[in-house]
């Protein structure tokens, strides 16, 4: 064979076929085993649901002139305006909402679409706004969480069952009667003739903002309540909860479980 001859028979070092190794996140690669888990890192990435957009949703409401929370809702109440309802928060959230009024009853709860709610999903925060001319009774039932700017009348009253919280601003009322049972608390500012302020369980009333001519308080339980009188005040406490009246009332106190009372100037 002549020396051209094994010149082309023989591969080129420099110009021979090209062998390159494949990236490993390359098709034809070693990585083209990775490929499947890629794609569903990528599916599962399109299945995640996107957060819904915030929204305002306006209900349509009469006249009330007492509410209740049936359900973990932060709702706010002004008075002294015309009735109304508002709902905001993530649009998916607030259309799951119920509002409505039955008698001089407005409720707030949880819609049908509400109570099937997957587990797992997660839906934003929701406030619903509540106006109205005038308010005589709030009830709290469950986790909801409830501020109310004023409430006038001749007798007012307000209760917290469950874990939720309530807070009044300014009461003027002859008469103002307020209870929690269960974990809740409740805090009370403004003015009232006559107060009775009870509690059941570990709950909190903080009515030392409240100016009370006379005073009734009941607790049952470990709660704490704080108040201040001008005129009387009457105190049991038959748990272990503690009871702390300021103010110059003269004080008539029970407390045969040996919870601790700290009043104005007690007497036998």
């Amino acid at each position: 064979m002549s020396t051209w001859a094994r010149t082309r028979a023989a591969p080129c070092p420099r110009w021979g076929p090209a062998r390159y190794a494949a990236p490993a996140d390359l098709p034809g690669g070693a990585g083209r085993a990775r490929l499947p888990g890629m794609r569903y890192f990528l599916l599962a990435l399109l299945l995640v649901p996107a957060a819904s957009p915030a929204a305002t949703r306006t209900v349509s409401v009469g006249s009330f002139e007492r509410i209740r929370i049936d359900g973990p809702f932060e709702v706010r109440v002004e008075t002294g305006r015309s009735p109304g309802a508002t709902i905001s928060g993530d649009g998916r959230a607030t259309e799951e909402v119920d509002v409505r009024v039955t008698g001089a009853t407005l409720i707030v709860g949880k819609g049908l679409n509400g109570w099937g709610e997957q587990a797992g999903q997660k839906k934003g925060a929701v406030l619903v706004t509540l106006t109205t001319p005038s308010l005589v009774g709030a009830t709290v039932i469950g986790g909801g969480r409830v501020t109310i700017t004023g409430m006038k009348a001749m007798r007012v009253d307000v209760s917290v069952s469950g874990a939720g919280s309530l807070s009044l601003a300014k009461a003027d009322t002859d008469q103002l009667n307020a209870t929690v049972i269960g974990t809740g608390q409740m805090s009370l500012g403004g003015r009232a003739a006559r107060a009775r302020l009870a509690t059941s369980g570990p709950g909190v009333i903080d009515a030392s903002t409240l100016d009370v001519g006379d005073l009734i308080v009941t607790v049952d339980g470990v709660g704490e309540t704080k108040a201040k009188a001008r005129g009387s005040a009457q105190v049991t406490n038959a748990g272990l909860g503690s009871v702390t009246v300021t103010g110059p009332a003269k004080c008539v106190v029970k407390a045969p479980a040996g919870g601790p009372v700290i009043c104005g100037a007690a007497s036998p």
